[in-house]
């Protein structure tokens, strides 16, 4: 069912410290995919982590999404 529908966690993205997946968590972001779709900028605002930290873990989490949905 995760490989069917594309709900990898944010679990499999590796560097993620508790804090920051408490507070992503909080605002909603519980799957990669959901977080390849925010903007860093916009994200940074909400949850008080640097926009320069948001946008490498962003990045990082399509690139974990594409290679994941993409090696089938």
């Amino acid at each position: 069912m995760i490989e069917k529908n594309k709900l990898h966690p944010l679990t499999c993205l590796k560097g993620l410290d508790k804090n920051l997946k408490r507070k992503l968590v909080a605002e909603g972001i519980l799957l990669l995919k959901q977080l390849s779709e925010e903007k860093p900028e916009k994200l940074s605002k909400k949850i008080g982590v640097s926009t320069s930290i948001l946008t490498n873990i962003i990045e990082n989490a399509k690139i974990c999404t594409n290679a994941i949905y993409h090696s089938k």
